[in-house]
């Protein structure tokens, strides 16, 4: 495993920390306030964007992999990758809010707050 490789799990690693910590936290206050369910809804709200984070990372490993044989085959990953990550929140936020009923609020505010992690992590 090269240096920027290793660099990169070892940040990846600390921003799905960060943002399992907010999930978590998140999560707890809705429950304390507003019971189990508002509880339950910013954990999948949180894991939406904990997913997304993954995929992200997971692409953004791909991309350097192969930049360095074919640059630009490296940045149509990244391209299809956001695009794939775009529509991928849509479908889960539709089977949160749709599908499971989840109180919508717990849900973007947990989304919400786990990308302010992801944001702040990456920085």
């Amino acid at each position: 495993m090269d240096v920027t490789a290793q660099r990169l799990a070892a940040e990846s690693r600390k921003v799905i920390k960060v943002q399992l910590l907010v999930i978590l936290v998140v999560a707890g206050v809705f429950m304390y306030f507003s019971g189990t369910l508002h509880g339950v809804s910013a954990v999948a709200g949180g894991a939406v964007s904990l997913i997304a984070t993954l995929v992200s990372w997971g692409s953004m490993r791909w991309s350097s992999s192969l930049s360095l044989r074919n640059p630009s085959g490296s940045q149509i990953i990244l391209y299809v990758s956001a695009a794939f990550r775009f529509v991928l929140v849509l479908v889960m936020f539709v089977i949160c809010l749709a599908v499971l009923e989840l109180a919508p609020l717990a849900v973007v505010v947990g989304f919400s707050l786990a990308q302010l992690a992801y944001i702040a992590g990456v920085r």
